[in-house]
């Protein structure tokens, strides 16, 4: 069933808000291909998915739009996944990449700011601390 605009949730990013402009996502799978040499045929190796990428374009508007625009910039430089509340696809756990703003004197009460996000999955694999029972044992 289809969405209608009405029905769009209201954007934000750990809890600043903003207007969508505009996104743009890739995702898909992880395919590696194979060619044989002097061979006409090969086969494609499936690695699993590919993590789900957005290009968010974010506007900011009213007498207030440069605290707008600082807020979310700060909710953007956090470091760490946060809460997004997307339009369509309702709440995500994602992690910030690259953020990029734009303002201009020939548009006045208006900020752009262009952000991509990655889902924030969940790591798979041990972080790199320290056994410290291992230590402890070891010292005495």
């Amino acid at each position: 069933m289809a969405i209608k605009w009405e029905d769009l949730r209201d954007a934000s990013f750990r809890g600043v808000p903003f207007f969508f402009r505009d996104v743009e996502g890739a995702g898909g799978r992880r395919a590696i291909p194979h060619a044989y040499p002097k061979k006409e045929v090969g086969w494609t190796e499936d690695h699993g998915a590919v993590l789900t990428q957005q290009q968010i374009n974010a506007i900011l508007l009213g007498s207030d739009y440069i605290d707008q625009m600082n807020r979310l910039l700060a909710a953007l430089n956090t470091a760490g996944p946060g809460e997004l509340v997307h339009p369509w696809f309702g709440v995500q756990k994602v992690q910030v990449g690259r953020v990029t703003h734009r303002l201009s004197t020939k548009e006045g009460g208006i900020a752009y700011i262009s952000f991509e996000v990655y889902e924030a999955g969940e790591q798979l694999f041990p972080s790199g601390t320290e056994d410290t029972s291992a230590t402890t044992l070891s010292a005495g």
